[in-house]
């Protein structure tokens, strides 16, 4: 027996029908929301977006991106004995600036290598001693200096010295900042 609102029903003796309905279901739409409320809700969501924009830019805009350097040479294919000039540069594509101490008043080193990986050219010149400041702000490029290459390379033959043409082939052009062991840079010509 059980007992509802005060009455008790005997579930032993009541009867159960199958119901049948009629007709077709009919779908009610939830009521909206007012129009306030709506509002707010789309203001949040706004807000939310603006900021998350907001922190993928400050993030984006404070990475430090590591300069690079660049090497120029005009061309890629050279005549025997036309001479060839390398310029070099600290190039900074990042937003931030970036400062480098450098024992000496060498900013950087090249060297140019044959197909053999043999050096037939170097930079080498005479350096200063002293301490020498370089910065580079974003986006700026700092011109390192320029190398001048005549084509030759030197043979020793006993104590002679000479200085011959180098053989019609490719070379590589390596260059590397003085400030960082990681900047560098490399370069393919080809000589005939």
């Amino acid at each position: 027996m059980a007992i509802r609102d005060g009455m008790g029903i005997d579930l032993d003796s009541a009867r159960t029908e199958t119901v049948v309905r009629k007709g077709r279901i009919k779908y009610v739409a939830a009521p909206s929301q007012p129009a306030p409320r709506r509002v707010v809700k789309i203001a949040v969501v706004l807000l939310v977006a603006v900021l998350l924009l907001g922190a993928i830019y400050y993030f984006y805009t404070q990475r430090d991106v590591p300069d690079t350097l660049r090497l120029s040479v005009g061309k890629s294919k050279y005549s025997p004995g036309e001479q060839v000039n390398v310029s070099v540069i600290l190039q900074n594509s990042g937003p931030r600036g970036h400062s480098y101490q450098l024992s000496t008043s060498q900013t950087f080193g090249l060297e140019i290598r044959n197909s053999t990986g043999g050096i037939v050219a170097e930079y080498l010149p005479n350096p200063e001693p002293g301490a020498l400041q370089l910065s580079v702000g974003p986006g700026q490029s700092l011109r390192l200096g320029e190398f001048r290459w005549n084509q030759t390379f030197r043979v020793l033959e006993g104590e002679n010295e000479t200085w011959a043409q180098v053989p019609i082939g490719n070379y590589v052009i390596h260059a590397y900042f003085k400030g960082s062991a990681d900047i560098a840079a490399e370069k393919r010509i080809t000589i005939g």
